[in-house]
């Protein structure tokens, strides 16, 4: 491979590689602790699942008991109950009337309908009715909800035939469903087991399906409720029982869930023997155990991603800390490259960056130190370029100033003629000095413009005319190149109001801003074009020199400027046809030991 394309190939970071192999440890580390979770849960939480899947079977199971145990104390109630037992075995029960009886009372206060052993859900009792009939057939009843005329007696005409049936069959005990109830009847015997009459309790269907559909928490999973007889009661849909299974979910006695396949599909089963010849039985899928055991450990497991993330960003962060200085170190080996020997490197905290910064150090200063020399012959040949550009005169301007001086000697002799010719000497005298004054003070350099300007007045008398706004005093006794602002001012009346038509003035503004100095030399001349109304330094030079319009005093001032401040001090220029020019000067302030002058503006 040649260097050139060696040159082009981008290599890797180091530091992109340190963090992208503990971000890439911290990410094996975490699949790793999930593979080893998940077979904790599958090996040791198993059984969890299972049992709780089971307490929850349980638990409606029980529920349901209770239920029904309170049939069972109803039905002991009513044998305990002086009145009711007398009525039974004596003249019978009073008839149901407008007012009530004493019987119907004493039932309802057996029953309690309205007890809270009773309501399964607000507005919904386990036992709905309670029917009494003697053994002439005179019924009392207890009711949970009130019904119209009507409609009660359509129910009571019902529960008599159900009375009637039950009477037929011969049993002591029948449960029979109907149309939103399961009707258990149950003989009513006194102590000496002699028949006294029948009690009919109607159980809300609603209500125990209110009970049982708690498993709904597990998809697929079902319940049913069995009479004495192994029939099927109640049950939830989606499930249906061959004889064989029937048989089994009916009659098992088992304490505990168990598991056994119902219609090819194994389920946890779980059953249970109620009062009054009641049973039930509920199943769960085998495969809903997996879901209920991701449910119990999914808070675990974000919070073993979490932990194992937040490693992973700490990581990040520790490596682009104790990583932060390499990009420094090879941004400052690039200026390096870039021949700027004077960038130097801070002290770290870190023994091998520390090395690295003191051997960098050391380094810059002895190639300092070898080009010294080099560096000393530039600002030398740099000084003779100063002190040459400082010495330029205009010839178009001494030739006017001649041709003003002979014409007014000619036409009167008075005393203006000195004043002109003191003026011009002044400034012939500052622009041909070569002693150690490359800088004045800013009040030295404002009677220079003052000298130039007079002799102006006197060529073109009331068409000139100059102002000075000064916002700091101070601001005399700051250092300013010799004749930089005299060059503008110039260069404002020579370039923008000899060309115009009538009068014209010049503007000088000087303002301090921070740790500079601002300069606005601006006229209302004739301007010239610019894009936007910005212009462009240095401005171009004819090749043939141009005549009065070659543009070397504002170059000249603009290269003094920064052969003696640097490129970031000098000249903007802004300029509109027919509506003149700005040029504002920038220089930082640089105070004198004494304040060596004072303008006359």
């Amino acid at each position: 491979m040649s260097p050139v394309s060696r040159k082009k190939k981008r290599l890797p970071s180091l530091r992109g590689q340190l963090v992208a192999l503990s971000v890439g440890s911290s990410f094996v580390a975490l699949v790793i602790s999930v593979v080893i979770l998940l077979l904790l849960i599958s090996n040791v939480l198993g059984g969890y699942t299972r049992r709780e899947a089971e307490f929850a079977m349980k638990a409606i199971s029980d529920s349901l008991s209770v239920k029904t145990t309170l049939v069972e104390d109803m039905l002991l109630g009513i044998r305990r109950d002086e009145t009711l037992s007398a009525a039974l075995s004596g003249g019978g029960l009073e008839p149901e009337s407008p007012g009530g009886s004493a019987t119907s009372a004493a039932l309802s206060g057996v029953a309690d309908l309205y007890s809270d052993k009773n309501i399964v859900d607000a507005g919904l009792p386990f036992v709905e009715m309670v029917y009494l009939f003697d053994s002439r057939g005179t019924m009392n009843r207890a009711v949970y909800h009130e019904y119209l005329t009507v409609e009660q007696a359509s129910l009571d005409a019902q529960y008599e035939a159900l009375y009637r049936s039950f009477l037929g069959s011969g049993k002591d005990v029948q449960i029979v469903p109907s149309d939103g109830y399961i009707n258990i009847l149950y003989t009513v015997y006194d102590a000496w087991t002699e028949p006294l009459g029948t009690a009919v309790f109607a159980v809300s269907g609603d209500a125990v399906r209110f009970l049982m559909n708690k498993t709904a928490d597990y998809d697929g999973a079902f319940w049913f409720l069995f009479g004495k007889d192994g029939s099927v009661l109640l049950q939830s849909g989606g499930v249906q029982l061959t004889q064989a299974e029937r048989t089994l979910l009916s009659s098992a006695r088992r304490s505990s869930g168990y598991l056994s396949k119902i219609g090819g599909q194994e389920y946890l089963l779980y059953t249970k023997f109620l009062s009054m010849g009641l049973r039930c039985a509920m199943g769960v899928p085998g495969n809903q155990l997996s879901r209920l055991l991701y449910r119990a450990v999914l808070p675990y497991l974000f919070l073993a991603v979490a932990l194992l993330l937040t490693i992973g960003i700490v990581l990040f962060f520790a490596v682009m800390r104790l990583t932060k200085p390499l990009p420094e170190v090879a941004s400052r080996l690039q200026e390096v490259a870039g021949q700027n020997f004077s960038v130097k490197l801070p002290e770290y905290d870190c023994r091998e960056f520390a090395t690295i910064g003191s051997a960098f150090n050391t380094m810059t200063d002895t190639i300092n130190h070898l080009i010294n020399d080099v560096y000393e012959k530039k600002l030398l040949a740099m000084d003779s370029e100063i002190r040459l550009l400082q010495s330029q005169i205009n010839p178009h301007f001494m030739y006017n100033v001649l041709c003003s001086i002979a014409l007014t000697a000619q036409i009167e002799g008075n005393r203006d003629v000195w004043k002109m010719a003191s003026d011009f000497a002044a400034l012939t005298q500052a622009r041909l000095s070569h002693g150690g004054d490359e800088k004045v003070t800013i009040g030295e350099e404002l009677r220079y413009v003052q000298f130039y300007l007079d002799l102006q007045k006197v060529r073109f008398e009331d068409r000139i005319s100059w102002k000075l706004e000064l916002d700091d005093p101070s601001l005399r006794s700051c250092l300013i190149p010799k004749l930089t602002l005299e060059m503008v001012v110039e260069n404002a009346v020579g370039h923008g109001l000899e060309p115009k038509e009538g009068p014209g003035t010049v503007t000088v503004r000087l303002s301090g801003q921070g740790g500079d100095i601002r300069i606005v030399v601006s006229d209302d001349g004739v301007g010239f074009p610019g894009p936007g109304g910005e212009i462009p330094l240095p401005l171009p030079v004819p090749e043939h020199g141009g005549g009065r319009h070659n543009h070397i005093a504002l170059n000249s001032v603009m290269r003094l400027l920064q052969h003696f401040y640097g490129p970031g001090y000098g000249l903007a220029i802004v300029s509109f046809p027919g509506r003149g020019t700005t040029v504002t000067m920038t220089i930082p302030r640089e105070e004198a030991a004494h304040d060596e002058g004072d303008d006359r503006g």
